[in-house]
């Protein structure tokens, strides 16, 4: 069984069963009914913008991280949800939800709730799906289509390198805190872009790959997950005392077991899918970018590379409670008030008083 890095230490990723193969991601694919119309290999509807071509190998990829995550958290998601989910009658977001493997699990498992997934590139299933499944398209720096305080969850993963820094404090955190009802959950799941433990080959590709980030305006030098926290209480729209953090290790590589063996495998079909975009900027051929990609398979058995995954969570605050707040601070501001007039009132009878003595010696 796959051990994973949790904490600092070793740990047993559960029950949870991982793919397998290339057949069984397939078969994944057919399950959830993901009718692509394909192009040459590559969506019709796929994004300019986006480096990576959302064809099935960009899909597979997705998929093998939603089941490789599961296995990691023992959870699909962190916020204190479980029993609303269970009771019904919740509305969830996912944006950027790719082919919907998420969404779609989340919704046979909990089938008196109600599940959306937006994404700006329409790679899920539009047509056979659950009664409680809609999918949309959506960009969210252009703006959601929905109205203010409409989800009961909101959640978002994967996309620490879809957005640049600015973008990230800006938009993203307070679009989805907008959509989001008072007393209702937003909760991010990534990884950190820098590797622990990395060896030469690992760093020349990383480094490129920033490198190929600030051309599209992305600066990832700074880690995502030192900084959520932060944008999330600079809103002021989110309960302070509820703004969680959680951290696991990923392995990469062999030497972390089944677990590991696929992790390396996620991202080598990564770095593989940007080798149009990083051999050029790298100055080197295909057959040398792949020699690179080749070694780093090998060393991260030799470094014990691992990855840093962490999810952040947030409750946006209740209507009530600020009104709460609001009440009690009017209140004050009333006594107060009623207290300086009382003041006051006292301040001018001795005034009164002391004039009238002046005006006995007259």
């Amino acid at each position: 069984m796959g051990k994973c890095c949790s904490k600092g230490h070793l740990e047993d990723t559960g029950n949870v069963n991982l793919p397998t193969s290339a057949a069984q991601l397939t078969q994944i694919r057919r399950s959830h009914s993901l009718t692509l119309l394909l192009s040459g290999g590559k969506l019709l509807a796929s994004v300019s913008e986006n480096p990576i071509p959302a064809n099935n190998e960009e899909i597979d990829r997705l998929q093998t991280l939603h089941y490789l995550f599961q296995s990691l958290w023992h959870s699909d998601y962190s916020s204190p949800i479980e029993d609303s989910l269970k009771s019904g009658g919740l509305h969830v977001l996912d944006v950027g939800c790719g082919p919907g493997t998420w969404i779609l699990e989340m919704a046979v498992k909990y089938k008196l709730s109600h599940f959306t997934g937006v994404d700006v590139a329409t790679m899920f299933p539009n047509d056979i799906k659950p009664r409680n499944v809609t999918f949309v398209e959506g960009n969210l720096i252009k703006g959601l289509n929905f109205v203010d305080n409409t989800f009961d969850f909101v959640y978002m993963r994967f996309s620490v390198m879809a957005y640049t820094d600015k973008q990230w404090e800006e938009i993203v955190v307070n679009e989805l805190i907008r959509i989001t009802k008072p007393g209702g959950w937003i909760e991010f799941m990534e990884t950190d872009i820098r590797f622990e433990n990395q060896g030469p080959a690992a760093s020349q590709l990383q480094n490129y790959y920033k490198e190929f980030s600030y051309s599209k305006g992305i600066n990832n030098e700074t880690s995502l997950s030192t900084h959520i926290t932060r944008y999330f209480e600079s809103t002021n729209q989110v309960n302070a005392l509820k703004v969680n953090r959680e951290e696991r290790k990923e392995p990469i590589g062999k030497w972390g077991g089944r677990f590991g063996e696929l992790v390396i495998n996620n991202f080598v079909t990564f770095y593989r899918l940007l080798r149009p975009h990083l051999a050029p900027i790298m100055g080197i051929t295909i057959d040398e970018y792949e020699e690179i990609v080749e070694t780093f398979i090998k060393e991260v058995e030799e470094y014990k590379t691992y990855a840093n995954i962490f999810r952040c969570f947030a409750q946006k605050k209740d209507i009530l409670i600020n009104a709460e707040i609001a009440a009690t601070s009017l209140t004050s501001s009333h006594l107060w008030l009623q207290s300086e007039q009382s003041e006051q009132s006292r301040f001018g009878s001795v005034q009164s008083t002391e004039q009238f003595i002046e005006d006995m010696h007259d």
